[in-house]
């Protein structure tokens, strides 16, 4: 269509009681419905119209395959069309068991075609893997973690309820001890660090409140891993214990972090059989 036929179109087009209408029928000409948009928009089946649905609203080219199927490829440099949020990138696409794949690339259409053809149904475990990881994306593993930035230890990690983003706890402990909390979400990650004066002396029970959350750290000396425990109890008596374990040389001894509930009554820090700190 030339430039003049699209705006006479555009002009015929409208809506009508929340229903595309078109108010001259002539302006249509040969043109024929390729399909629904409702294939790559809310169809969980691909239909025959899927793929020309999709190279109608992104573009690309046809001709080429995978698996033996017929597939469609987009350069984003070439096209024009920044799917992946950069040019450079590639997509591949293809109907396959009634679904619609699609597959991108950081580099040309040839690498990810090859990439593409590796594609394969996942097996019942390897669901089972998927799903579980869904169900319970963030379940604690039986080792401490421990992630390096510039040169601390995250003690804790979590989800934030009412937003849904990550956050992970911090700590340095040199001439001060610094604590942050990095926070992790759809928008980006954010950080706030703090330096608390004077809490190097062991052994360390800390308490504060970073980025909306309240937490406590225990550290002791080194060599006591076997002796040392958070204890903190709950309002209705319940204990919990965490065991301070030793991180290297990233701590100067064995520590443990974690959130504070709001139910809490003592907070204490046991090395053997006395407490050596409270809150």
């Amino acid at each position: 269509m030339s430039l003049t036929d699209s705006l006479t179109f555009a002009e015929a087009v409208g809506i009508d009681d929340g229903v595309p209408t078109i108010s001259n029928v002539s302006v249509i000409g040969a043109m024929l419905p390729i399909g629904d948009m409702a294939d790559i928009a809310t169809r969980p089946v691909a239909s025959d119209t899927t793929l020309g649905m999709l190279r109608f609203t992104v573009g690309g080219e046809e001709g080429h395959s995978v698996h033996g199927l017929p597939a469609m490829v987009v350069d984003a440099e070439e096209d024009g069309f920044a799917f992946a949020g950069s040019q450079g990138n590639s997509l591949v696409a293809w109907v396959e068991g009634g679904r619609l794949v699609v597959v991108t690339g950081p580099d040309d259409f040839k690498a990810t075609l090859a990439l593409a053809e590796t594609v394969r149904p996942a097996t019942d475990d390897e669901w089972e893997e998927v799903v579980a990881v869904v169900g319970n994306p963030f379940a604690p593993d039986d080792d401490p973690i421990e992630v390096d930035f510039n040169g601390g230890v995250v003690l804790y990690q979590g989800v934030d309820p009412g937003t849904g983003d990550t956050f992970r706890f911090e700590v340095e402990m040199d001439a001060n001890l610094m604590i942050c909390i990095h926070e992790q979400s759809g928008d980006g990650s954010t950080g706030e660090c703090g330096i608390e004066p004077g809490s190097t002396e062991l052994p360390l029970l800390w308490s504060g409140n970073r980025s909306g959350h309240s937490f406590v750290l225990a550290v002791v000396d080194s060599g006591l891993e076997a002796n040392a425990e958070l204890r903190i109890t709950l309002a209705d008596g319940t204990i919990e214990a965490f065991p301070l374990v030793e991180h290297g040389d990233a701590l100067p001894g064995p520590a443990v972090a974690t959130l504070l509930p709001n139910d809490r009554g003592a907070v204490e820090l046991w090395i053997g059989a006395k407490i050596v700190a409270t809150l």
